[in-house]
């Protein structure tokens, strides 16, 4: 009950320490003069590219000079593809952005819940006591700030390593469908050789990105 208690503090001071800092304005993180008062610049590139794919859905964002307005489409575009076919985009913003805090704040507390498991009731509130210390800190001040969506990619992850550990091939969907959004989570397919049947589990998201790329 206790660690619950913690657990529900932690989800909801990190949620309030985000929504505080981005809508008072006091992460100075941004350095681009253009963006220094646009709130979640990340994710404003990539509602800017849903929106276009919902206009142009066969199109190529790379063809029609979005550059000239800051948009850089350097990433897959899988996932502003399935944005737009929701209509989801600019208009957007700011709910898809407090989703977005709303999901890290969850992750980052059940990550807290599983890690003090079984732990010595000292060991509990040090780390919580850590855990909202983090809240302060850089990363997690820059990713709330400019709405990175890596935010996904990280509760993607969390959800696989800690809901689904003990269902390989769902976990490696999912590292699979994170993969194809940012390309770089690839790299937690390793975890699966510690797993029986973990070479098998190992090759799914490999060969479902190589397949996509090619």
């Amino acid at each position: 009950m206790f660690r619950a208690f913690l657990t529900a503090g932690i989800c909801s001071i990190f949620a309030l320490v985000a929504v505080f800092g981005v809508r008072s304005r006091i992460w100075p993180f941004v350095e681009d003069i253009n963006q220094r008062d646009q709130d979640f610049g990340d994710l404003n590139v990539l509602l800017h590219l849903a929106d276009f794919f919902q206009r142009n859905p066969l199109g190529d964002p790379n063809q029609v000079g979005l550059s000239e307005f800051g948009i850089t489409p350097n990433y897959p575009l899988i996932l502003p593809r399935i944005l737009g076919s929701f209509s989801i985009g600019l208009d957007d913003l700011l709910l898809v952005g407090t989703f977005l805090i709303a999901l890290m704040a969850i992750a980052v507390s059940m990550i807290f819940f599983f890690a003090t498991s079984g732990k010595p009731f000292p060991v509990v509130v040090i780390t919580a006591v850590f855990a909202v210390l983090w809240s302060f800190s850089p990363p997690f001040m820059l990713a709330a700030e400019r709405g990175n969506y890596d935010i996904l990619i990280f509760v993607i992850l969390t959800i696989a390593a800690l809901v689904f550990h003990r269902f390989g091939w769902i976990s490696a969907g999912l590292v699979l469908v994170s993969a194809l959004f940012k390309l770089f989570p690839i790299a937690a397919a390793i975890g699966f050789l510690r797993l029986k049947r973990g070479w098998a589990l190992l090759l799914v998201p490999i060969c479902g990105l190589a397949f996509y790329l090619l």
